[in-house]
């Protein structure tokens, strides 16, 4: 499967993309909304996984705008300061879940099982 992995902090989403690659999927990381959105535009993925707080354009602007433009693409929101509502909100825009920050590496390797079993289902 190919990730995308979108997360303004460059060493957070680079130790997101290895998460991903450890288990032997593809990762591409955007460090910014705008670039996430281009990404998905240029090349077919299987997965996000989107920052939830990021400068300029945010995670949940971007994840409506995500669901408008590629309904089945699965979007793993992930967040240091996801509260109650933001999560709610994510997952009433169609996140198919919350991580918090820091997630583990075994945190991921769930969320990515998951995915794999819905890709292929």
């Amino acid at each position: 499967m190919r990730i995308l992995v979108v997360d303004d902090d460059p060493a957070v989403a680079e130790m997101i993309a290895e998460a991903v690659r450890s288990v032997g999927h593809e990762a591409l990381v955007a460090l910014d909304g705008m670039e996430g959105l281009r990404l998905l535009e240029s090349t077919a993925v299987q997965g996000v996984f989107l920052d939830l707080v990021m400068p300029g354009q945010g995670g949940l602007a971007v994840l409506a705008q995500i669901r408008r433009g590629y309904p089945h693409v699965p979007v793993v929101i992930l967040s240091a300061h996801a509260g109650d509502e933001e999560g709610r909100q994510a997952m009433a825009l169609g996140a198919s879940e919350v991580l918090l920050k820091p997630a583990g590496l075994a945190q991921f390797t769930d969320v990515l099982s998951r995915l794999t079993r819905t890709h292929e289902a």
